[in-house]
């Protein structure tokens, strides 16, 4: 006689169920209000409805794999007696093809959010431009159509290409870059608190754009914006440099390298300080509206800018996945895989200072990005940085253009910039991944 054992989910099968259950309800709910206030007759109410119906069923689909993969594992875990040992899904035969797709799942479904929220971001503004009319506004620019200057057409046009689209490009791509920078910096130090401002490249570019608005000083013959661009530029580097420099002294380990810049990030903000203090109000008002960050007022050019060296950035990254694996595994494992853990952590170092520079000098220091989304994206489709990375840009940017979403809808008549809405939504959710993380950095998380 065959005794059948039922399965019980326990924590993530509890989890995932309830999940599927509250977005099934929450469909309902939008779809339900959508209809009472609007009557589908609005653009926007209609695709919100249909946004809403898309990630919902993403995360069925995507909850629905986890909950076979937790099936599995634990009938796995009960035969052989491994309570405590975790069981991945490549390991079952025929499961490799599930373990990639929600791997995938994952990345197509922050790549939606981004699409969706590109969409709405081109509806806010002075003009009325719906949600259809803005995406149809830039395919007719894609094929090559023009209109009269000076026509409505042309001027919905100039509105969209010209003064919203670089603003969302500009997020989309700060986002990415930010985000890669925070999943190099935390795999090669093999530390969750590691972010792209660890080497101290924030304090140099707050110190380098302070004295171009007080005193007017650039380290080249350009003045002006992109006077100032290349100062802060210049001296962020700086402390990355030094940085970098001392990773690659004898008996120099991973603390070290983050107490360098932690030291260095200390001394240019002092210099910062000292400089704020012996000047005037309106001064130190331009320095602190700068260092707080936002993407507002940034052009195709600037765009063009950030966009080539956060390609140059990802694919140098993509390209060294494998050895970005060996390094959580220490150096010791990696010097034994045949890897120079030393000469590849500093050559990382000095990559990720030239995107974070790079995006600064533009933005301004935009923080939580790069150290809560390669969290994220980790606890949901595992540490195997051949995913993590394409992951953490996909979400990357959905959470940077989002929280300028969101700090343009709160304050109707105005806007609060992207880097104090990502501190009020970052702080707190790094906060609770603190204390639901239960394993060791690096392994798969519960």
């Amino acid at each position: 006689m065959v005794v059948r054992k039922t399965v019980k989910f326990e924590g993530r099968g509890k989890f995932f169920t309830i999940l599927i259950l509250t977005v099934v309800l929450l469909m309902a709910v939008v779809t339900v209000v959508m209809a009472s206030v609007y009557g589908f007759k609005d653009d926007s109410a209609v695709i919100i409805v249909v946004i809403s119906h898309l990630i919902s069923i993403v995360v069925i689909v995507y909850s629905a794999f986890m909950v076979r993969d937790i099936e599995l594992e634990e009938k796995k875990r009960k035969l052989e007696g491994l309570e405590k040992e975790p069981v991945y899904p490549v390991e079952f035969h025929g499961e490799y093809k599930s373990y990639v797709a929600r791997k995938l799942l994952f990345i197509f479904f922050c790549v939606i959010v981004c699409v969706a929220v590109t969409g709405i971001s081109c509806t806010i503004g002075s003009r009325d431009i719906g949600f259809f009319e803005a995406y149809e506004i830039i395919f007719n620019h894609i094929r090559g159509v023009r209109h009269p200057p000076g026509s409505l057409d042309w001027l919905d046009w100039y509105v969209i290409w010209n003064v919203r689209l670089p603003r969302i490009a500009a997020g989309l791509i700060a986002g990415a870059s930010l985000a890669i920078c925070g999943t190099v910096m935390q795999s090669v130090l093999r530390n969750p608190l590691a972010d792209p401002y660890t080497t101290g490249v924030s304090s140099g570019v707050c110190f380098g754009a302070a004295l171009a608005l007080v005193f007017g000083f650039s380290v080249t013959t350009v003045v002006g914006k992109y006077g100032l661009i290349l100062n802060a530029f210049l001296f962020g580097i700086i402390p990355s440099m030094v940085v970098a420099v001392v990773s690659r002294m004898p008996r120099s380990t991973t603390a070290t390298v983050i107490l360098a810049g932690v030291a260095m990030s200390y001394l240019f903000s002092s210099f910062t300080t000292l400089m704020l203090v012996s000047t005037g109000v309106e001064e130190i008002h331009k320095v602190y509206h700068w260092q707080i960050g936002s993407i507002t007022d940034l052009m195709w050019s600037d765009v063009r800018i950030m966009l080539v060296m956060t390609l140059i950035g990802a694919a140098l990254v993509m390209f060294t996945s494998r050895k970005l694996n060996l390094m959580m595994l220490g150096d010791e494992s990696a010097k034994s895989l045949g890897l120079d853990a030393a000469t590849y952590r500093m050559l990382c170092l000095i990559l990720v200072s030239l995107m974070a520079a790079s995006i600064m000098s533009f933005t301004g220091v935009i923080g939580f990005v790069g150290l809560v989304s390669p969290h994220i994206v980790r606890m949901v489709i595992g540490a195997d940085n051949k995913f993590t990375i394409p992951g953490s840009i996909a979400l990357g940017a959905a959470m940077l253009l989002s929280a300028d979403l969101l700090g343009r809808l709160i304050v109707p008549s105005g806007e609060i910039p992207v880097g104090i809405v990502m501190s009020f939504v970052g702080g707190p959710l790094f906060l609770y991944f603190i204390i639901r993380q239960k394993k060791a950095y690096g392994e798969r998380v519960s």
